[in-house]
């Protein structure tokens, strides 16, 4: 896990926590209600991570897939220039 998503986490406990020296009743929908917040909360931290992770990937993709076009460009340049010599 990256340092920015454990921070992401910890900002959301603190979200989540009671005020220190708090005192009080916790029912069973409000345990519910909190661990639904706190799933939801780690789910979308998750995804745009992945989401970030993803777009990275393929922007470096793109370019290595430019750099090969651009060679293979100046590849097919060349054999061209090639046949042309041949022909005359």
């Amino acid at each position: 896990m990256s340092e920015s998503m454990q921070l992401q986490i910890d900002e959301i406990v603190d979200q989540l926590s009671p005020p220190s020296g708090a005192v009080g009743l916790v029912t069973s929908k409000d345990v519910r209600e909190l661990v639904r917040k706190a799933a939801t909360q780690g789910t979308l931290i998750g995804y745009v991570a992945g989401e970030r992770l993803t777009r990275t990937q393929t922007t470096r993709t793109i370019a290595d897939l430019n750099y090969e076009y651009d060679q293979l460009k100046s590849h097919c340049k060349s054999l061209e220039m090639e046949i042309m010599a041949l022909k005359r």
